[in-house]
């Protein structure tokens, strides 16, 4: 075993906090432990736990250490790895009463999934993202079951649970270049679009002749083929996922599954 163990592929001073092999099989573990203030004796033993600050900065780090993991997987640093968090505070396990707060995308509450790529609000403000102001890219899914750790009775956060992740998905490969993927129609040669309908059966009729397994399109060009986006498309990840809750997704139907980048007006689209 060993502990704080740099990883390959990443700057900085990028660490696994723990790194098990055995038998050939080397395996890597990420800790989280967000806190609510507790003193208390229990069983002869004292607990002194101070409350854990930035909320919305420790979730996008329980979400960063997956993608990590996934990265170190990729490079073959490690064959597995498990992400595990402990906490008393349960704003970490339940949903939260607001959607349109800054870290919204990296909720990590008991049943959410984790997928695609999480970004931060364009509300955020420069001291929550410094550092942190890349968005997250996921290969795999992850969905997240949180489980009792234990309970101290008559205690107002004496009641702790614990999420454990397992990554096998190695990270998904670079981003391809521009000149590999398809031109879209420029919005002078596009035709005019009659009807919404319209337009996203062009859209999908593109994205089935597609030939690649990743492209990257602007807002503009996704409009020369489909119409305007409704505002929603540009002020908000969760529009561009999942076919159910938004019919206009409609490159879901051709195995296509998007990734926003809304401050940059534009989107990229990979092969599940």
């Amino acid at each position: 075993m060993r502990l704080e163990v740099p990883m390959p592929g990443f700057s900085g001073r990028a660490s696994l906090d723990i790194l098990l092999s055995h038998a050939g099989t080397r395996l890597g573990i990420e800790l989280k432990y967000p806190k609510q203030a507790l003193n208390r004796v229990v069983n002869s033993e004292m607990f002194k736990l101070s409350s854990s600050v930035a909320r919305d900065i420790i979730r996008h780090d329980i979400c960063k250490d997956i993608m990590r993991l996934e990265r170190a997987i990729e490079q073959k640093f490690i064959d597995k790895g498990y992400l595990i968090v402990v906490t008393n505070d349960s704003s970490f396990w339940k949903p939260g009463q607001r959607d349109d707060v800054i870290d919204a995308d990296f909720h990590v509450h008991d049943g959410r999934s984790l997928e695609g790529t999480l970004c931060w609000s364009e509300r955020a403000g420069a001291g929550t993202t410094k550092k942190r102001d890349t968005p997250l890219v996921f290969a795999g899914s992850y969905s997240l079951e949180w489980g009792p750790y234990s309970k101290i009775e008559g205690e107002r956060y004496g009641e702790f649970r614990s999420l454990i992740v397992e990554v096998n998905t190695p990270a998904s490969p670079e981003e391809v270049r521009v000149a590999n993927r398809p031109s879209a129609p420029s919005s002078r040669a596009s035709r005019p679009v009659t009807s919404k309908r319209e337009g996203l059966n062009r859209l999908q009729e593109f994205f089935r002749n597609c030939e690649v397994d990743e492209l990257t399109m602007t807002f503009a060009e996704l409009e020369s083929i489909r119409g305007p986006l409704p505002s929603s498309a540009r002020n908000h990840n969760a529009w561009w996922y999942g076919v159910a809750s938004h019919p206009d997704a409609v490159w879901e139907h051709e195995g296509y599954r998007a990734s926003p980048k809304l401050a940059e007006q534009r989107v990229i689209f990979r092969k599940r």
